[in-house]
């Protein structure tokens, strides 16, 4: 792998240990959650145990912000902010909007966090979110629900119509489906592939390519929608070839294995762990972006890539909790 992704698949596995000695009662996907959502920063301990108090004080027990990944995430969110008491301020109030119109779940708490941190008016945003999702929900009765919130956000934040993102998400997913077994993952992966202005059939071919030569390599993205990060890495590598893609997230997979936080008994699985990979090179690329074109694109492939990311941790902590509960019962 090139130096720019060796060090950002050192970042995150660094600041993976760190966090765990923020968060001691957490596991290693907790910890890998929050280093993916700190991105590039090294950060401070101490300033990290001071917003995670602010967090806790401020979410209420009942509230999915506070939610054991979610708290995480919102902390995370919280620390990057030049006032940290504002922040959480705003995403609590944020929050309450999203629950108007959707579940109050860990999702509707992401999304919160994802429309505070665009800085766009909250209300309007949500509006847009409702529409897409009645426009889903009319498609993919099955499929669409309010656990889809976050990934709602993130269509309603690109600037396209709710027509014309669902159109395109549905032309997307009718040319993947016989592909992929969980539709409602590639439901997912489909949804964010619409807020790319690249043609669909472009995009898919480039989808398709990916998991072909990653399962060359015997690695796979299964379960917990993690299959959507191939949204933010395709508009990331349309110019790279598939192979010479899988091959470099190989590498950071094989890395990432070694480092005890992502290891075989970290609880954090092999194919998670390719999905942090993956999220390591999208973002890798991105760093080399030079043009002002390229710059943005990057920046709107970063965002994606975390709400990725976070979303599939949300999901795997959730079914974690539920598998532990159900066997004490």
């Amino acid at each position: 792998m090139n130096d720019i992704t060796l060090r950002n698949a050192q970042i995150l596995a660094e600041n993976a240990k760190n966090a765990s000695r923020v968060f001691t009662l957490c596991g290693s996907l907790e910890s890998a959650a929050f280093a993916s959502a700190m991105s590039d920063v090294n950060y401070d301990i101490d300033r990290a145990k001071a917003c995670k108090k602010l967090v806790s004080s401020k979410t209420g027990l009942f509230s999915a912000l506070g939610a054991s990944a979610t708290r995480i995430i919102t902390t995370a969110s919280v620390y990057k902010s030049n006032s940290p008491e504002k922040k959480i301020d705003n995403i609590n109030a944020i929050y309450k909007i999203v629950k108007n119109k959707f579940w109050g779940n860990e999702y509707s708490a992401l999304a919160a966090i994802i429309i505070e941190d665009s800085g766009k008016d909250a209300e309007l945003v949500v509006d847009e979110m409702s529409k897409i999702y009645k426009l889903m929900k009319k498609e993919h009765f099955f499929y669409s629900s309010s656990e889809d919130s976050a990934t709602y956000a993130i269509m309603a934040l690109s600037g396209k119509s709710p027509e014309e993102l669902t159109a395109e998400a549905q032309n997307c997913y009718k040319i993947l489906k016989p592909n992929f077994f969980d539709h409602n993952d590639l439901l997912t992966l489909c949804s964010l592939l619409a807020i790319y202005d690249e043609a669909c059939d472009l995009k898919c071919s480039k989808v398709l390519a990916i998991v072909d030569e990653l399962k060359k390599r015997k690695l796979k993205l299964s379960g917990y929608s993690s299959v959507a990060i191939l949204a933010p890495l395709v508009k990331a590598a349309l110019e790279k070839d598939a192979s010479e893609l899988a091959a470099e997230i190989a590498e950071v997979e094989k890395y990432l294995s070694s480092c005890k936080i992502f290891g075989g008994l970290s609880g954090v699985g092999k194919s998670l762990r390719t999905m942090f990979a993956c999220g390591v090179v999208s973002n890798s690329i991105g760093n080399q972006a030079e043009s002002i074109t390229n710059v943005v694109t990057a920046s709107v492939t970063a965002i994606v890539t975390q709400e990725v990311v976070m979303a599939a941790c949300i999901c795997a902590c959730i079914a974690s909790s539920t598998a532990a509960a159900t066997s004490t019962t």
